[in-house]
């Protein structure tokens, strides 16, 4: 049944084209002639050829029957385009999902001015009051650049009133794999010590969850019901079982209204790795 009425629909806008095409001819014909027989005298006028007894046969008669056959071969091929519409917009739908943008950041320091914008704009649509929607989740290593970023946002900018900010770090036990540099356990202790110490609870809520797990998976997720995601992973030197000194390079950022597959993704890895370590 399909096949019939796409065959249909096939004729329909091939007749319909072609109907378009020859009233078009024939109107620029008319038009051409029009002009003529005004310009010329009576017995000149091309159009006493259209004389029958003593009525005219006015060309705008002539031109008004054609720009209705115009126009209804034009409809008719827009008619009989939906479909192919409808198609092309299925295939621009399938190159999105598949090759849809997941936003690289080179490093950490570009990932907070783009979390600062986010947090400017969840303050704008809901104030500086306590609200669900405006809850920051992070898989942190140590939490340093967490202190650094975050007290100054709340202290001199007041950017976080009214914000829940939940921070997974690893515990002590986490942090004894060779792998992972002496200094980072204290540093881990120190950022904890000042996000409590320096943040107001009763404008920010600080919550520290303790893990038993390195965040192989790393990275922020900001809002509650059309989350943003910037995510990161864990890599190694190629030889030694030591982090690369970008380790948490590069993040990519997965934003609410991006519905591609590598945002999907990234997505799902992230929310996978935050219940694994919530358990």
């Amino acid at each position: 049944m399909d096949d019939i009425r796409n065959t249909i629909k096939k004729y329909i806008s091939i007749i319909g084209g072609y109907t378009a095409i020859l009233s078009l001819a024939v109107l620029l014909i008319l038009l051409i002639l029009a002009i003529i027989g005004r310009l010329l005298p009576e017995r000149f006028n091309a159009f006493a050829l259209f004389i029958f007894a003593d009525d005219v046969f006015q060309v705008e008669n002539f031109i008004l029957v054609f720009v209705t056959i115009f126009l209804a071969g034009t409809i008719s091929i827009i008619g009989s385009s939906e479909k192919l519409i409808t198609e092309f917009r299925d295939k621009i739908k399938i190159i999105e999902q598949t090759l849809g943008k997941v936003v690289p950041l080179d490093n950490i320091a570009q990932v907070y001015p783009e979390i600062q914008k986010s947090v400017i704009e969840y303050n704008n649509l809901y104030g500086n009051s306590f609200h669900e929607e405006k809850l920051i989740t992070v898989v942190a290593l140590s939490g340093r650049t967490n202190a650094e970023n975050f007290i100054p946002w709340h202290k001199d900018q007041s950017l976080l009133d009214g914000w829940k900010i939940v921070i997974y770090v690893p515990d002590d036990l986490a942090m004894k794999p060779s792998y992972i540099p002496s200094i980072w356990p204290q540093t881990r202790r120190d950022a904890i010590r000042q996000l409590k110490e320096e943040i107001d609870p009763s404008k920010t809520v600080i919550e520290i969850k303790e893990t038993d797990h390195v965040p192989f998976i790393h990275g922020f997720k900001l809002g509650k019901s059309r989350p943003a995601y910037w995510v990161s992973f864990l890599r190694w030197r190629d030889v030694s079982q030591e982090f690369r000194s970008d380790a948490m390079d590069p993040y990519e950022i997965a934003m609410p209204n991006s519905k591609s597959i590598p945002s999907e993704i990234r997505r799902q890895m992230f929310e996978v790795w935050l219940k694994k370590i919530s358990m």
